[in-house]
């Protein structure tokens, strides 16, 4: 189920406290570069740090509760991102909120063998793959300026599709997403990595490739979209309510969701913590 009405809203969340808050604040020492993404959950603070660690190539799940926390399961209800709020002493900073569905940690970036993945495990969530996006972030410093591409599962079921090509960024640190920036060739300022024309998502991927040595080691991320928030001033608040925004078709967040976020600074936000809160709702 969920919310049918503004009427049905008000009973459920502010008659019913059918809503949940929580906390979350994350720093990072690594000086990122301006216009290029950045993996917050690889930041350190709270929620815990994600390094990506596990059997390399292989698809592996993070776990709900070392996520940014979003309330308990809520069964045959539905949960929506309700409102987020963050602040930052460097501006402007965009955020945005994901729900990380499955990751190929420790691809090899001086190989340009093709890097065939594990899919004993799938997608429990968002299992259609429509909407699902992949990007690459980087476990360790690396070079960069190698092309790369992915062999994946569409949206359709359809197997054996290839990417686009994209373009290694040159930012070097960890935690940046290589997939971003003006020197990604087809990215553009994205942070996506470009899919076949005419797909509109990804259920599995199946392998990786360099065409060039790129040094260092990556994983690859498959997440949803769940919504954007700009810090446009440094130490002031920004706040961003989605029922105010789209009404009563606020973000979903299935019961397991591992929520984290991606940050597209101006400028270098080394020290400069990101913290704020979320409140979800349900119905």
């Amino acid at each position: 189920m969920s919310f049918i009405s503004l009427s049905d809203y008000s009973n459920k969340v502010v008659i019913g406290g059918q809503t949940h808050s929580s906390t979350f604040r994350k720093t990072t020492t690594v000086v990122t570069t301006a216009g290029v993404w950045f993996d917050g959950s690889n930041m350190s603070g709270h929620p815990v740090t994600n390094f990506y660690a596990s059997t390399p190539l292989k698809a592996e799940y993070l776990l709900a509760r070392e996520g940014i926390q979003h309330g308990s399961n809520v069964s045959s209800d539905q949960k929506h991102l309700k409102r987020v709020t963050a602040m930052c002493s460097v501006a402007p900073v965009n955020l945005l909120f994901i729900d990380s569905l499955l990751y190929y940690p420790f691809i090899d970036g001086d190989s340009t063998d093709e890097q065939v993945f594990d899919n004993t495990n799938s997608l429990t969530r968002e299992t259609t793959g429509v909407g699902v996006n992949a990007y690459v972030v980087a476990q360790g410093t690396y070079i960069g300026g190698a092309e790369f591409f992915i062999t994946y599962t569409n949206q359709a079921g359809v197997s054996g599709r290839t990417s686009k090509l994209c373009r290694s960024n040159l930012a070097t640190t960890a935690g940046t997403i290589i997939s971003s920036g003006a020197s990604s060739g087809a990215m553009s300022n994205a942070w996506f990595i470009p899919l076949a024309d005419g797909d509109t998502g990804i259920r599995s991927v199946q392998s990786f490739t360099f065409l060039s040595a790129n040094g260092g080691i990556f994983a690859l991320v498959l997440c949803k979209d769940l919504g954007n928030l700009s810090i446009r001033e440094a130490n002031v608040p920004a706040e961003k309510d989605f029922l105010i925004d789209t009404g009563l078709n606020m973000p979903i967040i299935p019961d397991g969701a591992y929520l984290s976020f991606l940050v597209l600074p101006n400028a270098s936000i080394a020290s400069a913590p990101i913290y704020g809160n979320i409140q979800t709702t349900w119905g």
